[in-house]
């Protein structure tokens, strides 16, 4: 469970913010007036509602101190960079924030609590990583929030973690007659694939979108090579130059839809459009391998793999769970 909770603390610590976010005389606010010049909701004078649940709304103000510490080292090639890239990534990153709100809003209503000594050993962890508490506390100070947003922030990081282990990670068991199946079957994947984003599409253009990757398919369907077509269409930053290729990764690495068809579809097989939390797919299969070791030298790795699955499996759907409860939604569907 700790590979699904490792993200928590950095994200949850550097969304806490005051509002307005930076003093307008600060290096922060200039900053963020240069970006809305092409993405009109980092204005940092506008605070612009993203996400909404029946328990809180989330503002683009709300992430720009976090948003700054990503985006900054781009500050003298702003204009170059896509302004759609950066209305996904604000999308991603509010969806990643709403949903922890939610979690902790369940974790309390679970009447989930940490001792204070956990969350002091968090923080001279913090404080010794960056050269001791003074040194931490002149950056967090720079970045536009203060030591009692930090220590609250590691307290509520804690008890969300305290909370998936009980909601998540104690009702996942693995068998070992799974561990066998898995160990048998092919372990090593390698496809090319298409990604075309849906992150804050409405549902209209969600259909435009899918109907777009159907047209993509039948001309892969029809033979033109699926290398050049992913150069052309993908979203996928970290495989478009290589044609949508992705090389030998093992079982479980990628999320569950594309694994599960990565793993199941004939070599040089051909997906339907797919979907995952990413957009719509479509992948063909270029080769896979087995485990060439012994089962005893692997069975641990193995079972990891498929408890971390497992894992993620729940937790999404713990997520979507939430998502119902608290009836999210997203607001802001634009730049």
């Amino acid at each position: 469970m700790k590979k699904l909770l490792a993200f928590l603390v950095p994200v949850l610590m550097i969304t806490a913010c005051s509002k307005p976010p930076f003093p307008k005389e600060s290096v922060q606010y200039a900053f963020f007036k240069t970006l809305s010049e092409t993405v009109p909701v980092m204005n940092p004078d506008t605070k612009i509602e993203l996400i909404r649940t029946s328990k809180f709304k989330l503002y683009s103000t709300d992430l720009m101190p976090f948003l700054y510490r990503s985006l900054s080292g781009l500050a003298g090639n702003l204009k170059n960079v896509p302004p759609q890239q950066i209305v996904q990534f604000v999308h991603q990153q509010a969806a990643q924030e709403a949903d922890k709100r939610m979690l902790l809003l369940a974790a309390r209503e679970n009447k989930v609590r940490v001792p204070e000594d956990s969350v002091k050993a968090v923080a001279e962890r913090f404080y010794k990583n960056m050269g001791g508490k003074e040194a931490f506390l002149k950056q967090i100070t720079a970045d536009g929030f203060s030591e009692p947003l930090f220590i609250e922030e590691i307290r509520t990081n804690l008890v969300i973690q305290s909370y998936l282990e009980t909601a998540v990670e104690k009702n996942v068991t693995v068998a070992d007659s799974e561990v066998q199946a898995a160990y048998g079957g092919d372990r090593l994947a390698t496809v090319r694939h298409i990604l075309l984003s849906t992150q804050g599409k409405s549902p209209a253009e969600r259909e435009a979108i899918r109907g777009k990757m159907e047209g993509i398919r039948q001309r892969a369907a029809k033979g033109e090579d699926f290398g050049k077509l992913a150069r052309e269409f993908t979203e996928d930053p970290g495989s478009q130059k290589t044609g949508g290729l992705y090389e030998n990764f093992e079982r479980g690495a990628m999320v569950p839809a594309f694994d599960s068809l990565a793993f199941s579809l004939p070599i040089g097989g051909l997906s339907p459009v797919f979907e995952t939390q990413f957009g719509f797919h479509i992948m063909k299969v270029v080769r896979r391998s087995g485990e060439s070791k012994p089962l005893t030298a692997v069975k641990e790795r193995i079972t990891r793999e498929i408890m971390n699955r497992k894992q993620q499996t729940a937790y999404r759907q713990l997520l979507e769970t939430l998502r119902l409860k608290y009836q999210y939604k997203e607001v802001w569907t634009g730049a």
